[in-house]
């Protein structure tokens, strides 16, 4: 396969998972809002997603969690990919690693250190899922192509 078709299937691949990333989450809060409400208004769910209309709060609050961690593998895995068909040496794949286990670790370090400071919770989860959103996102990939730049440069 041949470069430009590479990086136009790399492209559409993020961007396909980032939609369906994405559409999972508004689903699944707009359930989530619907359970805490008791509104019952409905609305049309997406193709692949009706499973969740018959969860409880509890199991779709679960759900977003698994949810999270899903995606952030596929994205890990989208990233690995993109290591492979552009770089595919050790140093390229370590920093790749590097990256995505330090969000998580980073993101859960803080979100425990905000409980210890009093009205700290609310900040500390906050930046947690940003944090989390951007492994669940092309930002990484983004990021990583430019550390890789970087990298490539000064060798």
């Amino acid at each position: 396969m041949n470069k430009k078709l590479k990086i136009v299937l790399i492209i559409f691949l993020f961007a396909i998972v980032w939609f369906y990333r994405e559409t999972t989450f508004i689903y699944t809060n707009a359930l989530i809002s619907e359970l805490q409400n008791k509104t019952g208004n409905g609305f049309k769910m997406f193709a692949g997603l009706g499973f969740l209309k018959h969860c409880d709060l509890r199991t779709l609050l679960m759900l977003k969690w698994v949810f999270t961690i899903i995606y952030v593998i596929v994205f890990w895995l989208l990233c690995l990919l993109m290591v492979k068909w552009f770089y595919n040496t050790a140093i390229h794949y370590k920093l790749t690693h590097i990256i995505y286990l330090s969000v998580p670790v980073l993101s859960f370090v803080v979100y425990t250190l905000s409980h210890l400071i009093n009205g700290g919770q609310e900040y500390g989860y906050m930046f947690s899922r940003h944090l989390l959103g951007a492994a669940q996102s092309p930002l990484i990939a983004m990021l990583l192509i430019s550390v890789f730049l970087i990298h490539d440069n000064k060798s």
